[in-house]
């Protein structure tokens, strides 16, 4: 296999480690794109459509009637933000109240937006007895930002709370809740599961795909972090050390770290150093092998289970960051599905 890229060259060394197939999607279909963080934030936002990812998809049956928009008042620091609930078919699921999963779409706190993770959710609702409330949490700065790190977390703690306290409307079980996300949908799950046992909240389960954990608002190189892993795949297409540098640049920016640590904890940035990892809800951890966090998010699962925690690790093999929406193409981006399912299944009793 070689490769033909002409905006992002795919690494020679790095050919034979990844699976052939999407060595030969990403030639045919993201070679000669510009990846979003190397045009302007102004132009990635005023046409997001033109720009995201055409991700090859299995799409499922249409349920319109079972899809909800809903916006949300914040915190005291935001005028409010926007959720999409999917409902399953009562004539097939059964009547309510049903298990209910929050999802946070990923993009590097940046990018994202209720489109990211559509298909996923209608496939959740589609084929379990659950409402999944997808976030459209507040993306970070830059010259033309919308918040400011830890609002984004702020927001996602707001649609929890949100969730429960409108468990009749939504007809769903408050006592059945999980979590969970992809990448920095996935960070922000990661510090709900702290925040939701502090607050005596009861959750059935996260699941945490391919998270960014560590200290990524310190790191000036690849050779900063402490994770074979980040420095092994820190060239590597999907999510490499130049991707990662635009995301500190708009979530940590200079001028406003100072205020950032000031006001949230370190944890929030890099829930690895949470102070208490005892009694938290299960958990299934999903990395890449490929992956330039892979070793980041296996670690948090290590802390989880010295403190007691039931953790399920799957490290999918071959493949690099983003691989689980590649379901026509990759294997193990059906398999990832499969597995959030009956990771789901079993959390719920479903």
């Amino acid at each position: 296999m070689t490769s033909t890229q002409t905006n992002n060259p795919f690494p020679p060394d790095l050919l034979p480690r990844l699976d052939p197939r999407f060595v030969e999607y990403y030639d045919k279909n993201l070679a000669g794109r510009l990846g979003t963080h190397q045009v302007p934030l102004e132009e990635v936002r005023a046409n997001p459509q033109k720009w995201a990812r055409k991700w090859p998809v299995n799409t499922t049956q249409s349920r319109d009637s079972l899809i909800y928009d809903w916006k949300i008042a914040g915190g005291r620091d935001s005028e409010g933000f926007r959720i999409r609930t999917y409902h399953p078919n009562e004539t097939l699921a059964g009547p309510g109240p049903y298990a209910v999963h929050l999802n946070f779409h990923g993009g590097g706190w940046v990018f994202g937006d209720l489109t990211t993770d559509a298909t996923l959710c209608q496939r959740l609702s589609d084929q379990l007895p659950l409402v999944v409330v997808d976030v459209e949490y507040r993306l970070c700065p830059g010259k033309f930002a919308q918040a400011q790190f830890g609002q984004n977390l702020n927001d996602a703690w707001a649609a929890l709370l949100w969730t429960l306290e409108n468990a009749f409307t939504l007809d769903i079980n408050p006592l059945s809740v999980s979590i969970g996300g992809i990448s920095a949908g996935a960070h922000l799950a990661c510090v709900l599961q702290h925040r939701a046992r502090d607050a005596n909240i009861a959750l059935k389960l996260l699941i945490a795909a391919v998270p960014p954990l560590a200290d990524h608002d310190q790191y000036e190189k690849p050779t900063d972090s402490p994770w074979p892993s980040f420095s092994e795949f820190s060239h590597i297409p999907m999510l490499n050390w130049e991707r990662m540098s635009f995301f500190k640049q708009q979530a940590f920016p200079t001028e406003k770290l100072a205020n950032i640590r000031h006001m949230y904890p370190a944890w929030w940035i890099s829930p690895l150093r949470a102070p208490n990892f005892a009694n938290l809800c299960d958990t299934f951890i999903a990395t890449a092998e490929c992956d330039i966090l892979r070793d980041e998010g296996e670690a948090y699962g290590k802390k989880l289970i010295e403190a007691g925690n039931r953790v399920t690790f799957r490290r999918y093999l071959k493949v690099p960051h983003s691989f689980m929406y590649m379901t026509s193409v990759l294997p193990q981006a059906e398999q990832y599905q499969e597995d959030v399912f009956n990771a789901l299944r079993v959390g719920h009793g479903l």
